[in-house]
């Protein structure tokens, strides 16, 4: 949970959410006191023009009587509040108006429309002119004035707070809305820009970013897109240099081995034999891996048992190494490179070997193939490799001894070539090890799909 709050806290779209969220609130609360104001001011109107519209209708003209069934109709229709009260008798209707507490200040005509004043002083000939008093009660508007005798009183609680609250409530959501989704608008190129920049750190160099827009984050993905073109780039002229240097080396190596076989001091010529052959044997792996690593390798892909390829593997190269096969299957067929995947299986126990002592366990080898694929699993109890070493191991010509003795260890392509054989399959592999109880390589190759690989199958 607390993980989680950290992740949102952390997160560019929270706080821009966050900010634009405070600055709704106090946005909708300005909203809120104008609402008030606005509705206060025309609330009062309204009720000024209805006071002096009905006043002389309340009041009947001839007898001096309180109109009471139209009153009353006032009252259920309008909500209104009304009092007439002339010496000690009070007619009332609606909610109690207490008039003790009241304050009624003069209403200055010249505020209201003219059509109110104009039809308040077309009375009848003799009268003196109106005087509008008026006061707020509780969220209530009053309205005092003379009515053929009477003191009118007309109230009037139209629950402003309630209907401004309301309105804020709504104004808030759609504010928040719209918030949201441009915040979404403007932070989703980072969605993929993360996995673009995700994929390149995983080594899929050909992955670009699809945005079309020119603000800055467009600007980020382009600048993106340029970087993995240069990366790209620069790994491809490596790799060409690497492979120009190898078949350069070809030539000499060849000619050299020739020559060693007419030296005539036996040891001497099995020495400069081995030698050359150890060259000979690097350069190969070198080319391999990177031809393997260039993305457009071919795979000669045919169906082959895994348990057959890797029993051939053994009894070729590992007769008396004390490793024993797997047991044969004949459910274990799949697509593959038969060739690469025996090299993958020779260096991952190669490298076992060298790292087991010979009075510990010999490694074991296990295959399985499901409806997932295959699931190669390589494991030894040797010296095992420290943790921090573990993430580089797969790195060409990276070695754990610093000092890059002979007697521990290859030239550090083993590991190499088999990461790059597995990701021509389109499969993973994962290393765990700890130091002094051994090491376990774990393969898994997917079943072949459609994918952007070259594929020879003959």
């Amino acid at each position: 949970m607390m993980n989680f709050i950290r992740r949102i806290s952390g997160s560019l779209s929270f706080r821009l959410m966050f900010m634009f969220l405070i600055g709704g609130f106090a946005l909708t609360e300005l909203m809120q006191v104008a609402l008030r104001v606005t509705a206060g001011e025309l609330l009062e109107q309204n009720v000024l023009r209805d006071a002096v519209l009905y006043s002389d209708l309340l009041v009947d003209r001839r007898t001096g009587q309180v109109a009471e069934e139209l009153a009353t109709t006032l009252a259920d229709t309008r909500g209104f509040d009304i009092v007439l009260r002339r010496g000690d008798s009070v007619w009332a209707v609606g909610e109690p108006i207490n008039l003790d507490h009241l304050h009624f200040e003069p209403v200055d005509l010249s505020d209201l429309p003219v059509p109110i004043v104009r039809r308040g002083r077309g009375r009848s000939a003799g009268s003196t002119p109106y005087a509008l008093e008026s006061d707020w009660e509780d969220g209530r508007f009053l309205v005092r004035m003379q009515s053929r005798g009477y003191d009118f009183i007309l109230g009037y609680d139209p629950n402003i707070v309630e209907l401004v609250q309301i309105w804020n409530i709504i104004a808030l959501i759609g504010m928040l809305g719209l918030l949201y989704l441009a915040t979404h608008w403007l932070f989703r190129p980072l969605e993929n820009i993360r996995g673009v920049v995700s994929k390149i750190g995983q080594g899929d160099l050909g992955s670009r970013t699809t945005i079309d827009r020119h603000d800055e984050l467009g600007k980020l993905g382009a600048e993106i897109n340029q970087m993995a073109d240069d990366i790209e780039g620069m790994l491809e002229a490596k790799r060409d240099l690497f492979l120009a240097i190898s078949h350069e080396l070809r030539t000499p190596v060849t000619r050299s081995r020739v020559a060693a076989e007419l030296i005539g001091d036996t040891a001497q010529r099995e020495a400069i034999s081995a030698d050359m052959k150890e060259m000979e044997s690097l350069i190969s792996d070198l080319t391999e891996a990177e031809s393997m690593s260039t993305g457009h390798s071919t795979l000669n892909r045919q169906p082959h048992s895994v348990s057959y390829l890797i029993s051939t593997e053994l009894n070729e190269h590992f007769a008396n190494s004390g490793v024993e096969a797997p047991a044969a299957s004949s459910d274990d067929y799949m697509l593959l490179d038969g060739m690469r995947i025996q090299l993958l299986l020779k260096n991952l126990l190669i490298n076992s070997l060298r790292h087991s002592a010979p009075d510990q366990p010999r490694p074991t080898v296990s295959a399985k193939v499901n409806e997932e694929g295959l699931a190669l699993v390589v494991k030894d109890s040797g010296e095992g490799i420290d943790t921090q070493h573990l993430g580089r191991v797969t790195e060409a010509f990276y070695r754990p001894d610093a000092s890059r003795q002979r007697k521990t260890g290859g030239f550090g392509l083993g590991l190499y070539l088999c990461q790059n054989i597995v990701s021509a399959h389109g499969g993973t592999m994962k290393i765990d090890s700890e130091l002094g109880r051994g090491t376990t390589v774990t393969v898994r190759i997917p079943h072949k799909v459609e994918d952007k690989e070259t594929d020879n199958n003959v």
